[in-house]
């Protein structure tokens, strides 16, 4: 124990600043038996993923499916920024009809239904 180098400083102070995260849950889940279901989500998740990283507004932090449902995970500094870069592509691609987006930033957060009906891909 003697050996090992002790670190200076409190942990405490490592802690990063609170980032902000986009959520966007699909009305498609792990029930889409089709595979262009799949395919259309995946290429959904690229499609976001290519915008977020173009205006260096964050990262894509994966996705998981249940049986009703998608969501998709995208996280950056500034949950604000981030939603305008996604936006356009969410109010446009019919994927995204009825998605629900929860936009957080610390502890507010602030929830918009995109426009349009949901259709499953079941």
């Amino acid at each position: 124990m003697q050996s090992i180098r002790q670190i200076s400083g409190h942990l405490g102070a490592m802690k990063t600043q609170m980032e902000g995260a986009v959520l966007v849950e699909l009305p498609f889940g792990s029930r889409s038996i089709r595979s262009e279901g799949r395919r259309s989500g995946t290429f959904l998740a690229n499609m976001l993923s290519e915008a977020v990283r173009a205006q260096d507004a964050g990262h894509y932090g994966g996705w998981v499916a249940v049986p009703e449902s998608t969501t998709l995970f995208f996280y950056g500094p500034n949950a604000e920024w981030l939603f305008e870069v996604l936006e356009l592509s969410l109010r446009t691609e019919p994927l995204c009809a009825g998605a629900r987006v929860l936009i957080r930033q610390g502890r507010a957060q602030q929830e918009v239904v995109m426009p349009g009906k949901a259709e499953t891909l079941n």
